[in-house]
């Protein structure tokens, strides 16, 4: 009895440190969702489908390692690593009220980046969006 206990305890805490479910993803809304690849690496995905969610969708932005959203707006920061000590962040912003075209996944006018912080800061103060940045596995 007591290792079921322990072994239900460790599984709750495990999933209550991660915003992410047990499949590793999380809905931000609009069919957007926030999904662990492999080893701690999330991407933003779409998928027409909400539940298919679980399998993936069609990448907008890898290398996540920042995030936010409302009804309207995600906003992301990623890094590249070309070496491991030299980095390049870059920031996102995806209007999720716009129509994402299935046949081609056309992007345009959805997704604009890479920018740079003064650039997401400029695009935010510009539609009003009013969110901040946080940790993908705080979130």
């Amino acid at each position: 009895m007591k290792t079921k206990f322990l072994i239900l305890s460790f599984i709750l805490f495990t999933v209550s440190c991660s915003s992410l479910d047990i499949f590793g993803y999380k809905n931000l809304g609009n069919h957007y969702f926030i999904w662990e690849g492999d080893h701690y690496k999330y991407s933003i995905i779409w998928t027409p489908d909400d539940s298919h969610a679980k399998v993936g969708g069609a990448l907008v932005i890898g290398d996540v390692v920042k995030y936010d959203y409302n009804k309207t707006y995600i906003i992301a920061k990623t890094t590249e690593y070309k070496i491991s000590n030299d980095s390049i962040n870059k920031f996102w912003l995806i209007n999720k009220s716009r129509f994402v075209d299935t046949s081609n996944k056309n992007w345009d006018g959805i997704l604009t980046g890479p920018l740079d912080s003064l650039g997401l800061i400029e695009k935010m103060r510009q539609n009003k969006i009013e969110l901040k940045l946080k940790d993908v596995s705080s979130h």
